[in-house]
C-alpha cells in the first residue's frame, strides 16, 4: 500500500527495500550517537525478518529510503500497539516526513481495532516532542524513561463520539495547548490526559485517566459524561463509592442506561435505567478484591462502567491503586550468628486508612527464634506510621520463613505474610 505527497510515497516493506534501508542507516549514524559500524543489505533483510514487527512503513523519495517506522505490538503493558523504531534520514528534516510515517502508524492501530499507541524517546530528544503530542500523543510524567501513549484510536472507537467526528477533524480541530513538558492534570491522586477540539460551532471534550488507560469523561455540544472517584487509592476488600454523572444539554429527554463492566479483581453490581430530561447523578459502590500492588507503569486495576445513552455505547474507566489497610516493612537488628543471641526485629507499619486506626500484629509460635512478646496492639493516624522493636533470641541456625502475621483493623483480619533471614555459621 503506498500513499503520497508530493514527492515523499510511504510504503510497506519488502525485501526489495533492503539495500536502500541499509544506506538511510549509515547516512543517519550522526543521529544516533555517530556509530561507526555500516549496515549491509544482508543484515536488514535478516534484521527484519526477525524484529517481530506486524508491519513497517518506510518513506521513499523516488529510489530513496528516507524514512522508517515500525509497528509491533507492545510487550511492556496490556491494550497496545508500539512504535519501537522511527527514523528520518538527517538530510530530509524538516519535510514533515516524521508527521508522516507516525499518522501512518496511528491509522493502523485504528483499523486493527487497538486502544492505544505507544512509544519512547530518549530525554535528549525534545524536538520531537511537539511532532508526536500534534499527533495526539501524552507525556507520561516518569523518571526513568520518556514514554508516550496515543488514545486517539480509543476515541474512534466509541460509538458516542461519532457524531460528533463526522464534523470534526482529530487533527486539524485539535485545540490542544502543545508544550514540551510531561502532560497530566492531577486531581484527587489521578493523572488525566485531556483532548479538546472545536471546528465553527462544533466541539469535543475527551480525558483519559493515566493509569486505566480509559476514557473517564466525555463531552460533547449534545452530553457530558463523568465516572469519578474521591481517592484514587483504594483499600482491599472495602467498599469504595463512586459517581455517574450525566448532563443532557439538548432540551429533551434521553435514554441513559449503565451497568459494572466486572474485569479481574474490580467487582461492580449494579445497572440502572432511565429517561433522563437534564441532568443525572448515580452514585454507585464497587470492591477490588486481593492481588499484587500494580506497577506505576502499567495498566491497572480498572472501575469500569459501560453506558449508553439512546443507544449510542461508551465505556468509562478509572484506574485504582489499591492498597492494604497496612503497609509493613520490616529487618533484623542486631548480630544472627550464634544460638541464643539476644536480637530485635525492627517493624515499620504504616496506616493506608483515610483515618486514625487500630492495628494488631500476631506472630506465631516457631523453634527457630524465641519472642518475648508475641502480640501488638499499634494505634496509628491517618496515613501515619510506627516502628515496633521486637526483641528475639536465635534457637536455631536456619533459614526462617515465619509462616503467616496477622493485622488487621477495627476487629477485622487480614493476612500478611513476613520474611526473616537467619544466616550464620554454627562455632
Amino acid at each position: 500500500m503506498i500513499q503520497s505527497t508530493d514527492k515523499i510515497v510511504i510504503a510497506e516493506y519488502h525485501e526489495g527495500f533492503a539495500a536502500g534501508i541499509a544506506k538511510m542507516w549509515n547516512l543517519s549514524r550522526d543521529s544516533w550517537g555517530g556509530d561507526t559500524s555500516v549496515m549491509t543489505e544482508e543484515q536488514v533483510k535478516t534484521k527484519e525478518a526477525n524484529n517481530g514487527n506486524i508491519t513497517l512503513y518506510l518513506a521513499l523519495d523516488g529510489e530513496e529510503v528516507v524514512g522508517y517506522c515500525g509497528l509491533s505490538e507492545y510487550k511492556e503493558d496490556t491494550g497496545s500497539l508500539y512504535i519501537p523504531l522511527l527514523n528520518v534520514r538527517p538530510d530530509y528534516h524538516g519535510r514533515k516526513i516524521g508527521k508522516m510515517l507516525v499518522l501512518k502508524a496511528l491509522q493502523k492501530t485504528i483499523e486493527m481495532g487497538w486502544p492505544r499507541l505507544d512509544l519512547y524517546t530518549w530525554p535528549g530528544n525534545v524536538k520531537a516532542v511537539p511532532l508526536y503530542k500534534k499527533c495526539g500523543f501524552f507525556w507520561e510524567d516518569r523518571d526513568d524513561t520518556t514514554h508516550l501513549m496515543n488514545f486517539i484510536p480509543a476515541v474512534h472507537q466509541t460509538q458516542l463520539l461519532k457524531p460528533a467526528f463526522e464534523k470534526l477533524d482529530w487533527y486539524s480541530s485539535s485545540m490542544r495547548e502543545i508544550d514540551v513538558k510531561p502532560d497530566g492534570i492531577k486531581e484527587s491522586g489521578f493523572t488525566f490526559y485531556e483532548y479538546l477540539w472545536e471546528s465553527g460551532e462544533v466541539s469535543a471534550r475527551v480525558r483519559f485517566e493515566r493509569t486505566g488507560r480509559g476514557i473517564s469523561l466525555i463531552e460533547t455540544d449534545d452530553y457530558l459524561l463523568e465516572l469519578s472517584m474521591d481517592h484514587h487509592e483504594v483499600i482491599e476488600n472495602e467498599i469504595q463509592n463512586f459517581q455517574l454523572k450525566l448532563i443532557n444539554k439538548t432540551g429533551v429527554p434521553v435514554s441513559f442506561k449503565a451497568e459494572g463492566n466486572n474485569q479481574g479483581r474490580v467487582e461492580a453490581v449494579f445497572e440502572h435505567d432511565l429517561m433522563a430530561e437534564s441532568d443525572a447523578v448515580i452514585t454507585g459502590q464497587f470492591i477490588v478484591h486481593e492481588g499484587e500492588e500494580p506497577s506505576i507503569w502499567k495498566t491497572h486495576p480498572s472501575l469500569e462502567v459501560k453506558v449508553w445513552v439512546n443507544g449510542e455505547e461508551c465505556e468509562l474507566r478509572l484506574g485504582l491503586l489499591p492498597k492494604q489497610p497496612a503497609k509493613i516493612t520490616g529487618g533484623s537488628k542486631g548480630n544472627l550468628r550464634f544460638i541464643n543471641q539476644e536480637a530485635e526485629l525492627e517493624i515499620e507499619v504504616e496506616n493506608n486508612l483515610e483515618e486514625d486506626a487500630v492495628f494488631h500484629l500476631s506472630f506465631p509460635v516457631s523453634d527457630l527464634v524465641e519472642l518475648e512478646e508475641r502480640d501488638f496492639r499499634i494505634e496509628l493516624h491517618k496515613k501515619g506510621r510506627k516502628l515496633q522493636k521486637v526483641p528475639f533470641i536465635v534457637k536455631k541456625i536456619w533459614l526462617l520463613s515465619a509462616g503467616n502475621g496477622n493485622i488487621g483493623n477495627k476487629g477485622e483480619w487480614r493476612r500478611t505474610r513476613f520474611f526473616m533471614q537467619l544466616n550464620g555459621h554454627p562455632h
